[in-house]
């Protein structure tokens, strides 16, 4: 499935043990190591796609477990990790080897369509000018407008930026958004930056991206990121409005993420971990992963431990502990705290919040300043801070039953095969980080409306609920005076956050089941059956269009 050198391995479990088969093309050669039938090696000259298809339909007739993967287990050890950006791109080739689309289709699909790069001077508090990169990345403008975050890390590049919009095209896939994916941001540690710096740095790289149509309300819709808050979409939105709110009364439709004192919906932190608990949920009822994994049904009692203690992380934790969930670590970026009888989330963020230091938390019976604590038991580790933070040399040292993805990027690709290889279930972040995407784009609506999500049909739907609750109570004899607060206050019209919360569940409960189905179709993991799933979704749209044979038709 890739233009270069590279060996596929497809490891085959039959009843004498474990089979290997390496399938080289590089140099045209197909080498057989041990057992494939020559009537295998006739479809050598075929791409690496149709190889992998023609081997899993007769090798799986004859009642042999498949679990591919292109990674040689013997040279792991030797192996160097990859980037961020190397991967995704990794997990999409596992995807695509399932697919019956065409190699040229598929480098489409993964390529970045357009990048902007700007240098913005700013002028720091001791009257210095620093030129500082900064970047918009727009995938693929096949559904508009494009959305993503905008982050401030010290270690975003251009690939980076890149792939954070190819990020957000298939998440938006998986929860069927109908916007095209966008990432970008600003290079810099915000921590070595006071908030007057930050506060022009984010306005200039405003004014510079929307001036060169990469922001806006029908073009390109950023949303907070690592880095970012509720603030700084407001500098950025105010920023907008200044410019083009006079002819543009859309204008504030251009920033998601804001407080609802700005016209946002306030709750997008709350969105995203009420979807990541919510797909940790219907996990939990399913029974043929219980069984794979030796897990136990619901949350109830399950310890968990949560990397990255910032918005995300602390709502997760907040609503997994609701749930009947036990707190036992928080691992943040200077250390980390561990009580295997718990902590309240709540008090233990106020306390971050105060000293900026997890590690002096009074309740603590151990800390520690590195990253260690990731790796103490607990039923479940939640991944909520960057990319890459489960890789090769500590994927080991997990003492968890399942991981947790409430982060882009969160496990490396060799570290993803070594969980597997351990029988760790993993929940994969393109399936659990859409709840911030409809978010987003029921906070798009909004701005777009100019009026709070069911405001219309809000005293309608209650003055209906309460009508047909009092033609109930006389059936039964009583009073509608007889309902307690509790019975009134259930038949009230919907507010807006329930409402977004909704349709949060529809959309992670059907991308959920779609890709169960694949899984069990194609016996997959659910990272490989949601990426086939989201790469499906694209070409689907493609083909409909016609667009790529068109393209291929005027050659351009």
């Amino acid at each position: 499935n890739m233009q270069r050198r590279k060996e596929i391995f497809f490891f085959f479990q039959a009843e004498d043990g474990i089979r290997d088969f390496c399938l080289s093309r590089g140099l045209g050669d197909v080498y057989k190591r041990q057992g494939i039938n020559a009537e295998y090696m006739g479809i050598m000259q075929r791409n690496l796609v149709g190889l992998a298809q023609s081997l899993r339909g007769p090798l799986q007739r004859k009642s042999l477990k498949c679990f591919n993967t292109r990674i040689d287990p013997t040279t792991i050890d030797t192996m160097k990790e990859k980037t961020f950006s190397d991967n995704v791109y990794e997990f999409f080739d596992d995807a695509a080897l399932h697919l019956n689309i065409r190699q040229d289709y598929l480098e489409v699909y993964k390529k970045c369509n357009t990048t902007l790069k700007v240098n913005l001077p700013v002028i720091r508090d001791n009257k210095t000018i620093e030129f500082i990169p900064a970047y918009r990345s727009q995938h693929k403008q096949h559904l508009l407008p494009t959305q993503g975050g905008f982050r401030l890390a010290p270690d975003l590049d251009i690939r980076a930026s890149q792939t954070l919009a190819c990020y957000s095209t298939f998440r938006c896939a998986v929860a069927d958004v109908p916007f095209g994916g966008a990432g970008g941001g600003v290079k810099i540690d915000p921590r070595h930056y006071s908030q007057t710096e930050i506060e022009r740095i984010v306005r200039r790289y405003t004014i510079e991206v929307y001036k060169k149509g990469f922001m806006g309300a029908v073009v390109d819709v950023p949303s907070p990121d690592y880095g970012t808050n509720t603030k700084i979409m407001h500098w950025m939105d105010d920023t907008i409005r200044f410019i083009s709110a006079y002819k543009d009364i859309n204008a504030s439709a251009a920033v998601t993420g804001k407080a609802q004192s700005q016209g946002g919906l306030g709750i997008r932190a709350e969105a995203g971990g009420y979807g990541v608990v919510f797909v940790v949920e219907q996990v939990l009822q399913n029974e043929k992963i219980l069984r794979r994994y030796n897990l136990q049904s619901g949350l109830k009692g399950k310890t968990f431990i949560v990397q990255g203690f910032g918005h995300q992380g602390y709502q997760i934790a907040k609503l997994l502990v609701e749930r009947g969930a036990i707190l036992v670590g928080v691992q943040e970026w200077n250390g980390g705290v561990y009580n295997p009888e718990g902590f309240d989330p709540v008090h233990l963020k106020e306390h971050f919040n105060r000293s900026q230091d997890i590690t002096n938390y009074k309740y603590a019976k151990d800390s520690r300043e590195d990253f260690s604590l990731m790796t103490y038991p607990c039923d479940m580790l939640v991944t909520a801070a960057k990319e890459s933070q489960i890789t090769k040399f500590n994927v080991n040292q997990l003492q968890c039953k399942m991981v947790i993805e409430a982060a882009q990027g969160s496990t490396t690709w060799i570290a993803d095969y070594m969980l597997n290889q351990r029988n760790i279930f993993v929940l994969p972040d393109l399936l659990t980080t859409t709840g911030d995407i409809t978010a987003s784009y029921f906070d798009w609506l909004r701005n777009l409306e100019h009026v709070r999500s069911g405001l219309m049909m809000k005293k309608w739907t209650e003055k209906g609920f309460l009508l047909l609750t009092q033609k109930a109570a006389e059936v039964y004899g009583k009073k509608i005076e007889d309902l307690t607060e509790e019975d009134i206050a259930s038949i009230k019209g919907p507010k807006e956050h329930e409402i977004t919360f909704l349709a949060i569940e529809e959309s992670l409960h059907n991308g959920y089941k779609e890709t169960l189905d694949i899984a069990d179709s194609a016996q997959v993991n659910l990272r490989t059956a949601v990426w086939m799933n989201a790469i499906n979704k694209l070409h689907h749209f493609y083909e409909e269009l016609e667009f790529l044979s068109k393209l291929s038709e005027v050659n351009i």
